[in-house]
């Protein structure tokens, strides 16, 4: 619970006592926050930092990891949302121009003129619209695997010079050359066993990203083919369109 607000000989208009409950209460929220955070014990840094084997405890570099993971994810997002919103746009935007240039024909009396320019038109923005979202879908792919290959590279060279400064610290402090050599080789194992997950996370994005564009562009084609074939025979484009249209304005 929080403790209550009060507030002795205040002047000003009735938004300034609005402003003042506001602050005082986001204040308390945060510390409530901060306190939450503070008290919580973190014990999943395997999803958080991407890593595909292991245990759920903290491993060395894990940090390193999750950031270029968490990082590639935000971004992968980003762009893969621009790409659905831009082609909604165009979808919607040419299945509008369409419906205008056939009221226009229909009421001057040449209807199935208009209704084949109609469905070219709408095809058209239906086909550009697939490919922009497959380009989005693709690119996010891409970038997700960038980050997270980036954050395993950086996070097995980070493990490894932890790992080789434990043994050369250990060795200093017992005598023990045995142990330098074997800090030295267990840092060497975790650097290369970074960059080749690392490696292979990079590879499987762009290939997944090169997938979805490739999916997107045969959409995309697939769509303008249907709307050339409709105004061939002069009929108004699918009502799918209609719909979409309706359910963006």
């Amino acid at each position: 619970r929080f403790p209550g607000f009060s507030c002795n000989n205040a002047k000003g208009p009735p938004d300034r006592i609005l402003q003042s409950v506001t602050t005082f209460y986001t204040g308390q929220l945060r510390k409530k926050i901060f306190a939450l955070l503070t008290a919580t014990s973190i014990d999943d840094w395997k999803q958080l930092a991407g890593r595909d084997d292991g245990k759920d405890s903290y491993v060395e570099g894990d940090v390193f990891r999750m950031s270029g993971n968490l990082a590639g994810k935000s971004a992968g997002y980003i762009v893969n949302s621009v790409g659905k919103g831009l082609s909604k746009g165009l979808t919607v935007g040419t299945a509008e121009i369409g419906n205008g240039i056939q009221n226009v024909s229909e009421a001057i009396g040449v209807g199935v003129i208009g209704a084949g320019v109609n469905s070219v038109v709408s095809g058209v923005g239906e086909g550009v619209g697939s490919t922009v979202a497959g380009v989005g879908k693709g690119g996010s792919k891409i970038i997700k695997g960038a980050g997270k290959g980036v954050g395993q590279i950086v996070g097995g060279v980070g493990g490894g010079i932890q790992q080789a400064a434990l043994g050369i610290g250990k060795g200093v402090t017992t005598g023990d050359g045995r142990a330098v050599i074997t800090g030295i080789g267990d840092g060497v194992t975790s650097i290369g066993t970074g960059v080749m997950k690392g490696t292979e996370s990079v590879v499987t994005g762009a290939a997944e990203g090169v997938f979805s564009v490739g999916k997107g562009l045969f959409t995309g084609v697939r769509s303008l083919g249907v709307g050339i074939g409709d105004a061939v025979t002069g009929k108004k484009h699918r009502e799918k369109l209609k719909k979409k249209g309706s359910g963006h304005r």
